[in-house]
């Protein structure tokens, strides 16, 4: 898809208290710790495909999301919200998990990285 409309994400991490809990549900050793960097990655590596989806109303502000990744098992439920700008949008992070079995809730939109 081409683009002809510059849109701008921001990948600051701002992570609910429930988000931050569920960093170390699994452990806090460094194979099972779900790090502020992993999750970043996770969200800048589908930042094209968010983009694509606000293009085609898949994801609307206010609207949760989810980022997985097969390969690890991350999940992290994110949120968009307006940034602070125009045409600028910020992605909050709702909570994380590394799980293959992840329940979605509401239907909420998936965008599998691979």
């Amino acid at each position: 898809m081409e683009f002809t409309k510059k849109i701008e994400l921001d990948f600051t991490i701002n992570k609910s208290l429930h988000a931050t809990e569920r960093q170390s549900r699994h452990g806090t050793d460094k194979d099972n710790f779900i790090s502020d960097d992993e999750i970043l990655e996770e969200v800048k590596r589908a930042s094209e495909t968010i983009i694509e989806d606000i293009l085609q109303n898949n994801i609307r502000l206010g609207w949760r999301f989810i980022v997985r990744n097969p390969n690890t098992d991350l999940n992290v439920v994110c949120s968009l919200h307006k940034g602070d700008a125009k045409d600028h949008f910020r992605v909050d992070i709702i909570t994380v998990m590394r799980s293959d079995e992840f329940r979605n809730q509401n239907n909420t939109w998936i965008i599998v990285n691979k």
